[in-house]
């Protein structure tokens, strides 16, 4: 059986403040402080999965 999954980035400042960004702006603005603990938690749970691919 195969186990797919499917991630999106945590929220980064321009999310926040509804504004569209590209991939220059992320490197200047980043993940906001909710989109920091958002990847750290779910960094929790993938560490406890088997993912070999």
């Amino acid at each position: 059986m195969i186990n797919l999954y499917l991630l999106r980035h945590g929220k980064s400042i321009f999310n926040e403040k509804k504004l569209i960004q590209g991939q220059k702006d992320f490197a200047e603005n980043g993940l906001s402080k909710s989109g920091i603990k958002q990847i750290r938690e779910i960094s929790k749970h993938l560490a406890k999965l088997e993912i070999n691919k």
